[in-house]
């Protein structure tokens, strides 16, 4: 207990307290939750060597996954700036809970591989639209804080996955196709927690708050001089699908107190919000940010490389468990603490942003992670490889809200998704050539693994700072 009670002593909380008063970020935190809760994880790689499969098949689905994604990122980022963030974050949710069925009732690579294209389908509706969806729900004040936005949702994720690593080896111990089964329930409960998000994202200004300080009008500019022509002043731009609010200051009687007013107009259809906003004025719009910032493709290429290669312990995992004698029953408990400590780490985002900066907190956590995987290539006693797995899982704690919350700052409002999705296009090119490699290195052994993957992962360390100083050598 003392332990935790340390560990949460250095958690920033004042930020998140901030950021679950926000709507959105409350629900997203809670879809990423029940999103991410796979009770089938603890025995993943029994369970698809079951249904006919090899390392090299398991890894493939995951390149089945990537090239899903890589078909279907674009489209879906112009989807959700041209008709709004929650219809695009809702089929991907809806997709996610339709590919356990080929997942559950399929044999063999062809089949699963159907489930697979479903869910990188989904995944591609979520990635980008749902970045794009946090920033824009923040404050204006708040922005420079959408690193810590990130690492709630993160940490929620964390906390979906450690959830069904407490309970997916006792459900597998009864049948090893029950955790499949079961996994509908939390993929439905993200689908209705998609539904309670606002299409509306960005917060409403305090109007009130803006007049405090003065009782009396203070001079009109000409633009609010032509804005009193109309019976309330607009001050807030058309939102997708949603009622147009327009607050502004009147005089409840002229020269004595101000008053604010709130008046809801017509509700903007979707067509209306995407007018002007055409497939080809948000591929141009993307393309035009790519070439003049080249650094922010780099830098999504090392994300998706250090995910693909970092979140592959979660597979190989259970054969170095198993190399180092650690009984079955104690795999699911185990990478549950590991994810439990993950989840943990990652709420200190912003303490490590201040303190090492965006490009150290990176090649630190990235480092651990790659010189974990050596160690791990001639590991044996128990003890040792949970710890090494632990030390390979932080690659994931600060990269993810770090690199968000950088591609985010680089981009204007209005073609976010889509822009986010064309840099996560480029990304996903890493996961499909990865994939494959990283499946055949486990049919050659656990040394080649440890080995080949660590040395991957520094190799990442020392390119991600050179991109974060890239990306913001050309913002200046």
């Amino acid at each position: 207990m003392r332990v935790f009670a340390r560990l949460s002593s250095i958690l920033p909380s004042a930020p998140y307290r901030a950021l679950w008063r926000i709507h959105n970020l409350r629900w997203l935190a809670l879809t990423n939750f029940f999103g991410n809760i796979t009770l089938y994880s603890t025995v993943i790689v029994a369970y698809e060597q079951s249904r006919g499969l090899n390392y090299t098949g398991i890894f493939g689905l995951e390149s089945v996954i990537s090239v899903a994604i890589l078909i279907c990122n674009i489209p879906t980022g112009v989807w959700a700036d041209q008709f709004g963030y929650r219809r695009i974050l809702l089929l991907g949710r809806i997709l996610c809970a339709l590919s356990l069925l080929p997942y559950l009732f399929g044999y063999g690579f062809v089949v699963l591989a159907s489930g697979s294209l479903l869910f990188g389908a989904g995944v591609a509706c979520i990635s980008g639209c749902e970045s794009a969806l946090v920033y824009e729900s923040l404050p204006d004040a708040k922005t420079g804080e959408s690193d810590a936005a990130f690492a709630l949702l993160g940490a929620f994720a964390s906390a979906g996955f450690l959830f069904g690593l407490c309970f997916g080896s006792f459900l597998a111990a009864y049948s090893i196709e029950l955790p499949v089964v079961l996994n509908s329930v939390p993929m439905v409960c993200a689908v209705l927690a998609t539904l309670k998000l606002s299409p509306h994202p960005q917060p409403l200004p305090r109007a009130r708050e803006r007049g405090a300080e003065s009782p009396h009008p203070r001079p009109l500019s000409s633009a609010e001089e032509r804005g009193k022509q109309s019976p309330h002043p607009q001050l807030l731009s058309h939102r997708r699908g949603e009622p147009e609010v327009a607050r502004a200051l009147i005089p409840a009687q002229e020269g004595v107190e101000w008053v604010q007013v709130i008046c809801v107009q017509e509700k903007v259809s979707d067509g209306q919000a995407a007018e002007g906003r055409s497939m080809g004025v948000l591929l141009r719009s993307a393309a035009r940010l790519l070439r003049e910032r080249p650094a922010l493709a780099g830098l999504s290429l090392v994300d998706s490389a250090a995910f693909a290669l970092v979140n592959a312990i979660f597979w190989y995992n259970q054969p170095f468990f198993t190399r180092a004698g650690i009984a079955l029953i104690w795999f699911g408990p185990i990478t549950a603490a590991v994810v439990g400590v993950e989840m943990l780490v990652t709420l200190t985002t912003p303490v490590a942003r201040k303190r090492f900066g965006v490009g150290g907190a990176l090649a630190l956590c990235l480092a651990v992670s790659g010189l974990a995987y050596l160690a791990l290539a001639v590991a044996r006693a128990p003890l040792i490889v949970v710890l090494l797995v632990l030390l390979v899982a932080m690659g994931n704690v600060w990269r993810q809200p770090l690199i968000n919350a950088e591609l985010n700052r680089h981009i204007a409002t209005g073609a976010r998704a889509t822009t986010l999705s064309v840099l996560s296009f480029i990304g996903t090119l890493a996961g499909v050539a990865l994939n494959p490699l990283i499946g055949h290195v486990g049919d050659l052994g656990l040394l080649a693994v440890g080995l080949s993957l660590g040395a991957a992962i520094l190799l990442l360390a020392a390119l991600a700072p050179l991109f974060i100083l890239w990306a913001q050598k050309h913002k200046r």
